[in-house]
C-alpha cells in the first residue's frame, strides 16, 4: 500500500494500482501474485488475478504446481497448442480453422461450443484465439471416424468421464474421449440446434518431428475452459472436447470478464509480487500472449507499478511509483515472429 502524507491526495494512478495489489492477493499461484484492474472514465470495469482456471484445482490449495513437478522453465509453455488447420465448432454448426479465426477476430468474439464443468451441458461460449509459439514437433491423433487432430504433446483432451483430462502425448489407442454431435433440427425453425453426446475413440497416435517451425494456437474460453474441436462431418458435425490454457494470467482474467465495448479506450492497471519474498517485481511487464489480448481488446494504456516510476522520486516516502505504456506502441513495434512468453 502506498504511504502518503496527510496533506497529500493519492494520485489516481496509485489509487488504482493499490486496488490491483489488493486483487493480486486473491491469486492462487504458489510463486507469483498478479492483479489487474481495467478502468474507464474512472469506473472499474473488471478485475483479474493470476491462477488456475476456476474449473481446476488451485495450486495453493493442493500444494501442487504442474510447472514445478514437470521442471518447466520460467517463461515458456503457459499454454497448450493446436495446429493452424485444426477446426473449431462455432455457433450455428459452422466450422473454421483456428488460424482463420485468429486472423479475423479483431473487434469481435466468436462463440464456440463448450461443456459446463458442473452441469455437463454443452453451451455456446465466447472465446479468444491466441497465437502462442513456434514448435518443431507435433502429435497426430487419429479417431475412429478417420478424422485427425494435430497438436502439441501437452494439449489436454477430455476423457469420456467428462472429468479427467489427458495430455496428447499420454493418450493410447482405444482411449475414449468426450464429444458432441450437432445438427439443425429439420422439424423446427432454421438455426434450431440438436446437440447430443458422443464418444470418440482414439484409433492411432503418432509423434513427428519437423524440419521447419510451425506457429500454433490456443483458445481461451472463460468460465468453462474447454471447447469442442471438429473431427468430421457425417450428416452431423462431430466434435471432441479439449482443454484450453492451464493457467490464466491476471490481465487475461480481467479482459475475459469485460466486454469489448467496455474496454475501448480504457486503462489497465497491473501489480505483481513474489509470493516467496513478499517483494514487488522489478520492471513489471505483460507476457507476449497478454500483450496480444490487450492489443485486441481496445484498451488504450497499461500502467504498471514501478519502484522507480513516476511519483516515486517526487515523494520518497512512497513505496512505488508507476510506469505508463501506450498500447499503440506495442502495435507499432509488433513483431509477429516474437513468440517468447516473457
Amino acid at each position: 500500500m502506498v504511504i502518503m502524507s496527510q496533506n497529500m491526495r493519492l494520485p489516481k494512478e496509485l489509487y488504482y494500482l493499490d486496488i490491483a495489489e489488493t486483487v493480486s492477493m486473491r491469486s492462487t499461484c504458489m510463486h507469483k501474485k498478479w492483479g489487474a484492474v481495467i478502468v474507464k472514465n474512472d469506473r472499474i470495469i473488471s478485475t483479474g488475478y493470476s491462477g488456475a482456471p476456476d474449473a481446476l484445482p488451485q495450486c495453493i490449495e493442493t500444494g501442487y504446481c504442474y510447472r514445478d513437478e514437470n521442471h518447466i522453465p520460467e517463461g515458456i509453455r503457459y499454454e497448450t497448442c493446436l495446429w493452424p488447420n485444426v477446426k473449431l465448432m462455432i455457433s450455428n454448426g459452422r466450422r473454421a480453422t483456428v488460424a482463420d479465426l485468429y486472423k479475423h477476430q479483431t473487434g469481435m468474439q466468436y462463440r464456440i461450443y463448450a461443456m459446463n464443468p458442473t452441469t455437463k451441458m454443452v453451451q455456446q461460449m465466447p472465446c479468444t484465439i491466441m497465437a502462442t509459439r513456434q514448435v518443431m514437433d507435433f502429435y497426430l491423433i487419429t479417431f475412429d471416424t478417420g478424422a485427425h487432430i494435430r497438436c502439441t504433446g501437452d494439449h489436454k483432451f477430455m476423457m469420456a468421464d467428462k472429468e479427467t483430462y489427458v495430455e496428447a502425448k499420454d493418450l493410447k489407442k482405444l482411449d475414449k474421449l468426450a464429444g458432441m454431435l450437432w445438427r439443425n433440427d429439420p422439424m423446427m425453425l432454421p438455426q434450431c440446434e440438436m446437440i447430443k453426446e458422443y464418444t470418440a475413440t482414439v484409433s492411432d497416435i503418432q509423434h513427428y518431428d519437423l524440419k521447419e517451425p510451425v506457429l500454433v494456437y490456443d483458445v481461451n474460453v472463460p468460465e468453462y475452459h474447454n471447447f469442442a474441436i471438429a473431427i468430421g462431418d457425417y450428416g452431423v458435425n462431430v466434435g471432441v472436447f479439449s482443454h484450453n490454457c492451464g493457467a490464466v494470467h491476471a490481465e487475461q482474467n480481467a479482459i475475459i470478464n469485460a466486454s469489448r465495448e467496455e474496454m475501448l479506450y480504457a486503462t489497465m492497471y497491473v501489480f505483481g509480487w513474489d509470493a516467496e519474498t513478499g517483494r514487488m517485481f522489478d520492471d513489471m511487464d505483460s507476457c507476449t500472449i497478454c500483450k496480444r489480448l490487450i492489443m485486441n481488446s481496445g484498451i488504450e494504456e497499461v500502467i504498471y507499478a514501478d519502484k522507480n516510476g513516476i511519483m516515486r522520486h517526487m515523494h520518497p516516502e512512497q513505496r512505488y511509483g508507476y510506469r505508463a505504456v501506450k498500447v499503440q506502441s506495442w502495435i507499432d513495434n509488433y513483431d509477429p515472429d516474437d513468440l517468447h512468453i516473457d
